[in-house]
């Protein structure tokens, strides 16, 4: 966003860049998420960035990715846009406590039940805590059946509750402390405001960030190396310099016992 400071040091808001992530742009991480938001900011306030030097402040090493020999890709392509500008990067100091409030909205591009998407927005909150280095977490909802499922008090029944329930626990594993609270709607205002707003008009969202999920987050696919261990074409061949032994499509008719003739 742009501010303007006053006579009394007091920040006031002139123009803010918003962008609704899609598809692929869902799963950048979270260094790739910040040079987007660099990119689109450079986009939008062009006139700025050309005439100003541009100091970012963060906790990613932003300018090692950008400048490795082997970038390639879209960070590659970001890297050239992002060149024609003087842009700095310098670690990001300490915050003190302040009660900054960070909203975040979703949009479903699948049919969703409604203790889905409570499921979604608690999954959703719970990766934005990680990704900020939160230890300790404290989470009200006014869902009383996710709360109790994630207490053990409810049993979880439904198959595709208990994807959800999973998910949520493997997710609460790092935390150093984590609380899970049930509060009434009427104390949830804000959040059902928020979920209202996310499926009807983007411009009513003001500064809220804004995620569309393509598929529900149970249906994420992690991706696994697989190692072969079993036989290998190529262990006869490895093993011809320990016993002198030779696959049987090298052997010669009268080379019966598997050595190749002296020489």
């Amino acid at each position: 966003m742009l501010v303007r400071e006053n006579e009394n040091r007091v920040h006031q808001l002139i123009y803010y860049v918003s962008k609704v992530l899609h598809k692929a742009e869902t799963r950048y991480s979270k260094a790739e998420k910040i040079i987007f938001a660099l990119v689109v900011s450079a986009q939008r306030l062009h006139p700025c960035f050309q005439a100003h030097a541009i100091v970012v402040l963060t906790d990613q090493p932003l300018r090692a990715i950008l400048h490795r020999p082997d970038t390639s890709g879209r960070l590659a392509k970001w890297a050239v846009r992002l060149s024609e500008f003087d842009i700095q990067y310098q670690p990001r100091p300490a915050l003190k406590a302040q009660g900054v409030v960070t909203e975040h909205a979703l949009r479903f591009d699948f049919k969703a039940s409604n203790n889905q998407a409570k499921y979604e927005a608690l999954i959703a909150g719970l990766k934005l805590a990680l990704e900020l280095g939160v230890d300790r977490l404290k989470v009200f909802s006014d869902s009383q059946l996710i709360v109790g499922q994630i207490k053990g008090e409810f049993e979880t029944r439904d198959p595709t509750m208990a994807k959800y329930h999973q998910k949520v626990k493997d997710l609460v594993a790092p935390f150093e402390y984590f609380e899970i609270s049930h509060i009434s709607r009427a104390e949830n205002a804000r959040a059902d405001a928020l979920s209202r707003l996310a499926t009807s008009d983007y411009g009513a969202l003001g500064r809220t960030f804004v995620e569309s999920l393509e598929r529900p987050s149970i249906d994420e696919v992690e991706e696994v190396l697989q190692l072969a261990v079993g036989p290998s074409w190529m262990d006869p061949i490895a093993q011809y310099p320990t016993d002198g032994s030779t696959p049987k499509t090298l052997r010669r008719p009268n080379d019966s016992d598997g050595r190749l003739p002296s020489t």
